[in-house]
């Protein structure tokens, strides 16, 4: 009986020591290509779900496992995945910028756009307009549930901060919109003096979009 249950302590002993060996903290910084820190960044550990944020200089801690996939995100950056070795510890990680929030229209047409936003720890979060940035008339920003609306009244490259705050901390990111004429437009009208036919030529700007029947 006594040899069973030295038999049992030993297997108990055997199993926390290997799971002490397979677990590990892995820990590194987060930068852009310019090497300049990314606070707030987020890393998730895909195998468990668990994640961590950078603080501000871009620093991370995160328990792993041998072979787990860590996922590294930024708004707007590309995100990276890399599989931890066992030997993994003060990670360089360098992102590229990407992934921006970037959307086509056509002037005088009603768009909207939705915005989804989530924070590492569930707590709620909400978007908002920046009060320091003049925003267009034509362009704003509606609730229940989050949508960028509006109708660009001119042709042109725009671009809007636009704020993700849980209440505490706050975070920003740029939407570009890109408005072009839907339609094809005059730009320039020519008139040939004293021909027969009493012709008026018209030159049209090309449509920006295209139509795949």
């Amino acid at each position: 009986m006594n040899n069973i249950k030295k038999l049992v302590c030993f297997s108990l002993l055997t199993v926390a020591f290997i799971s002490a060996l397979k677990a590990q903290s892995t820990s590194g910084t987060m930068s852009d290509m310019d090497g300049l820190p990314l606070p707030g960044a987020t890393v998730i550990n895909l195998n468990t779900s668990n994640g961590v944020t950078t603080d501000f200089d871009g620093k991370f801690s995160i328990e792993t496992s041998a072979n787990d996939v860590l996922q590294f995100t930024y708004v707007g950056y590309k995100s990276v995945e890399i599989i931890i070795s066992e030997s993994n510890d003060d990670l360089n990680i360098q992102l590229e910028q990407g992934n921006e929030l970037e959307e086509v229209v056509g002037v005088g047409v009603y768009f909207e756009f939705h915005l989804f936003g989530y924070d590492i720890d569930m707590d709620s979060t909400f978007f908002l307009l920046d009060s320091s940035y003049d925003y267009p008339d034509w362009f704003s920003l509606e609730h229940n549930p989050d949508r960028l609306v509006g109708s660009a009244n001119t042709d042109g490259m725009f671009h809007f901060p636009i704020l993700l705050s849980d209440g505490q901390e706050t975070v920003a990111d740029t939407f570009r919109l890109s408005a072009h004429y839907f339609e094809p437009r005059i730009s320039s009208i020519s008139d040939i003096p004293n021909d027969q036919g009493e012709r008026v030529y018209l030159t049209f700007q090309k449509s920006f979009f295209k139509f795949i029947v």
